[in-house]
């Protein structure tokens, strides 16, 4: 039986546990954000301060960062961010909150979310891309996330460079699976923003994790 160990609100470890019930494979899937031992993606964590710094020492290009502000164009920044809450938050702005690090701002002409699947054989496989779209008439300029204004789309795909860098963000973190955020500068070079360990799986992108995790363990 295939095990999806999660925490308790995750809708999406849920819908996980749902359709692998009656899997007759054994094994253990870690949606948790944490580290769990003897589990698939073992050795997720969701600091992303650390993201970043382990990226770094693996040579993938990813967003500037600093324990310090550099400038104006540095952000205050918490390690367990989510949905930009932190970007649009007045308090951590303004100072009144500490920040836990600072990235330098950078302008993207797309943005994308890669999700990437250990295989059997150690490679590392794009399953699905999507790219980040207005969805309205008024999304945050460049905050791309789905409660400012913008949803993913299917349609179209990102460049190899991009996949590529997704592909080796999983192997720098030692991820087994993962929705890597890929920036794209304006002379066309991608920047990782951050890997999501847990990401939000969509009813066609559950299917694919699926497979996936059922091919790892046969």
């Amino acid at each position: 039986m295939l095990r999806v160990i999660r925490n308790r609100r995750s809708r999406s470890g849920r819908a996980l546990e749902e359709a692998l019930q009656g899997v007759e494979e054994e094994g253990q899937i870690n949606w948790t954000g944490a580290p769990l031992e003897d589990s698939l993606n073992g050795e997720a964590f969701t600091n992303k301060l650390r993201q970043l710094a382990r990226l770094g020492v693996a040579g993938v290009p990813a967003v500037l960062f600093s324990l310090r502000k550099e400038g104006e164009d540095w952000l205050p920044r918490k390690n367990h961010h989510q949905q930009g809450f932190d970007l649009t938050n007045h308090r951590l702005r303004e100072g009144r909150i500490p920040a836990d690090f600072y990235v330098k701002k950078e302008t993207f002409t797309d943005e994308y979310r890669i999700h990437v699947f250990r295989t059997p054989r150690d490679n590392m496989r794009v399953v699905r891309v999507a790219r980040k779209v207005p969805n309205g008439l008024h999304p945050h300029p460049w905050i791309r996330c789905h409660r400012l204004g913008w949803k993913l789309s299917y349609v179209g795909g990102a460049t190899e460079s991009a996949k590529e860098v997704a592909r080796n963000s999983l192997r720098a973190l030692h991820l087994d699976f993962g929705a890597v955020d890929v920036g794209i500068r304006p002379d066309a070079s991608p920047c990782v923003l951050e890997v999501n360990t847990c990401p939000g799986l969509d009813s066609g992108t559950l299917q694919y994790y699926v497979d996936n995790i059922i091919e790892r363990f046969s």
